[in-house]
């Protein structure tokens, strides 16, 4: 899963910024560089949510390992 959106964001990324290169207006180019800047974050704070979760039930499963 956490391949998945890195790949996901790099493709965003590089996609937008072509179509950016094929249009020659600042404000576009502006625009696509803030929706790269906010899908990346988009995908980090996904990333740290998908991470904390996946500790959480980590922690939870050696805790009740260890009881045992």
């Amino acid at each position: 899963m956490k391949t998945v959106l890195i790949i996901r964001a790099l493709l965003v990324a590089i996609a937008s910024f072509i179509l950016s290169l094929y249009i020659n207006n600042p404000t576009i180019t502006a625009l696509t560089l803030g929706i790269i800047y906010l899908g990346f974050l988009a995908n980090l704070i996904t990333y740290r949510l998908i991470t904390k979760r996946d500790d959480e039930e980590e922690a939870s499963y050696h805790s009740a390992h260890s009881l045992q």
